[in-house]
């Protein structure tokens, strides 16, 4: 299982705010891409010092239907090139052990 400093992907995404909004963008892209950049981007603005929002829009937006070309819109090459460069910047902090 892939690691990001001790950290899981489901304790990456355990957070119920983040669970709802993805489950909200399913079905929704083809119609509304820039809308959806917007609501990602309020997620992330809601606590900016949280590491884990700008991670989990990362991930989300590095999934087989963005990297494939799928899903595409300007708005989304741009909010993923912010957020690769902040997480690049500021990494999640190590798990402590348990």
């Amino acid at each position: 299982m892939s690691k990001l400093n001790g950290w899981t992907i489901q304790e990456i995404v355990d957070d119920p705010e983040w669970q709802e909004l993805r489950a909200s963008l399913v079905g929704t892209w083809k119609h509304s891409p820039a809308y959806n950049c917007m609501l990602l981007q309020k997620y992330i603005e809601k606590d900016p010092s949280d590491m884990f929002r700008y991670h989990r829009v990362k991930n989300y937006l590095t999934g087989t239907g963005f990297r494939t070309k799928a899903i595409n819109h300007p708005r989304i090459d741009y909010l993923l090139l912010v957020v690769r460069t902040i997480c690049d910047l500021q990494p999640l902090p190590p798990k402590e052990a348990e």
